[in-house]
């Protein structure tokens, strides 16, 4: 068994192995710092052989001195937004509704069961125009009765005037009568109190005959609450009650009482709602141009311009409401249609007519 002095002998490293381990560690230091300018070099003879030999260099003119200007001369960059992005993408986009200025749900001035339903949805139909008719019987009984009250009122006052007429034509004669002696003054002071009860007897009568007319008037008001007539010139959209259904002007009875006899939407008056985000507030404006598209329709779009920008932020949408006039809206625009829009900012504006 080996001793431990010569166990300490075999673990000693001798000078020459020392140096050998060092040379190789120099030598790879060498390499890895010339290897990287050998590849540079391999390359730059690779383009000179294989490289294009016929290109020419490209001439460059020589630059003359600019005159000196008496003023500085300022120059305005070009906005780079502009340069790089289509002017139709700079508009402002939102999305909304078509919707009808003029539309109401038209019901009865009183309750009353349906009678006649003169219209169908998809209609259209006039100013005026008698949509429905309710029970009248007692309307129309009550009219007839005020119509025999007037008669009788206008005999009453006719009688009256013939009396009248007639007392005083004798107290002109009993007043002769009473100046020749003929008559005492008793006479002829009766003949003035007959001729005095005679006229506010006419008077009377007279006042009767007005409120008989009024009467008639109330009877006939009331007779025409039981037509349902078109406030406006449009189109049926909905029927909301049948014949043998009771109507009311105000909601009641659970749902056995109908508080209307049809929608009406004027589709003349149609416009686009939309909602523009609140960060475009800035640039939005009454009389701003907007381009509008229908999303049932891709072939096709419409002009208008900003009517009325609605000074409140919905909070859970961080929008405006803004409302547009449309000039050229077609036949195939319908009330509720889903729309996409386009509003040019006024910078965008004020570029455009800059540039022109």
């Amino acid at each position: 068994m080996p001793s431990n002095h010569e166990q300490l002998k075999q673990l000693q490293i001798t000078p020459n192995e020392d140096q050998s381990r060092q040379q190789r560690k120099r030598n790879q230091q060498r390499w890895a710092a010339i290897t990287p300018t050998i590849a540079l070099l391999l390359t730059m003879a690779a383009y000179a052989f294989f490289g294009d030999h016929d290109a020419k260099p490209v001439p460059t003119e020589p630059v003359s001195p600019q005159p000196k200007a008496d003023k500085p001369v300022t120059t305005t960059a070009a906005d780079p937004l502009l340069d790089r992005v289509p002017a139709a993408d700079l508009r402002i986009k939102a999305s909304g509704y078509v919707v009808a200025q003029r539309i109401t749900t038209v019901s009865s001035s009183v309750a009353g069961v349906v009678r006649k339903v003169l219209v169908r949805e998809g209609q259209k139909v006039e100013a005026g125009q008698l949509l429905a008719e309710l029970e009248n019987h007692a309307a129309k009984v009550k009219v007839e009765r005020s119509q025999k009250d007037l008669q009788a009122a206008s005999y009453r006052l006719q009688q009256s005037e013939l009396k009248q007429a007639r007392l005083l034509a004798e107290l002109s004669r009993f007043r002769q009568l009473a100046k020749d002696g003929v008559i005492s003054a008793s006479q002829l002071a009766d003949a003035e109190l007959d001729a005095d009860l005679v006229q506010r007897q006419t008077a009377a009568e007279q006042n009767q005959l007005a409120l008989a007319r009024d009467q008639l008037k109330i009877s006939e008001i009331e007779l025409s609450y039981s037509e349902v007539r078109a406030p406006f010139s449009g189109v049926v959209t909905e029927l909301t009650a049948q014949v043998g259904e009771t109507v009311s002007p105000i909601a009641g009875g659970g749902g056995y009482i109908r508080t209307g006899i049809c929608t009406i939407v004027d589709l003349e008056s149609l416009q686009v709602e939309v909602d523009v985000n609140e960060k475009h507030l800035q640039q939005l404006s009454p009389g701003q141009q907007v381009t509008i598209g229908l999303d049932a329709y891709n072939d096709q779009d419409y002009h208008g311009q900003v009517s009325y920008v609605v000074p409140v932020i919905d909070k859970l949408k961080g929008a405006v409401r803004v409302k547009v006039a449309v000039n050229d809206f077609d036949d195939r625009a319908l009330p509720g249609m889903a729309v996409r829009v386009w509003l040019q900012p006024a910078s965008l504006v004020a570029a455009t007519e800059g540039a022109q």
